[in-house]
């Protein structure tokens, strides 16, 4: 899946807030499905926390969509971040 940036991963997160939306989930109520708490799920929703392996497989058996694609998202979205990171270093330092 593609954010709207034309060849950027969607982050994880943007993809799980499309599936609470198109399920009439509440954030409260999947952390409760997922027995974490509000704050946690509240933390990866903003991509303040990364989708584990063990959260993946919660998000698997609760929506449907395989623990595979989350630990995918999450490594394209982690891997965009740090090719971001690393050309905002080289413009600091005026390398090409």
């Amino acid at each position: 899946m593609k954010s709207r940036e034309l060849n950027r991963p969607e982050s994880p997160a943007e993809v799980l807030r499309a599936r609470l939306r198109s399920l009439g989930l509440t954030q409260s109520q999947l952390a409760g499905q997922l027995q974490i708490s509000a704050g946690y799920l509240s933390d990866v929703l903003a991509s303040r926390r990364r989708i584990t392996p063990q959260l993946a497989l919660d998000l698997e058996q609760e929506l449907g969509i395989p623990a595979q694609t989350w630990v995918a998202l999450q490594g394209e979205y982690e891997l965009e971040q740090a090719r971001l990171q690393r050309a905002a270093r080289k413009d600091v330092r005026g390398e090409k």
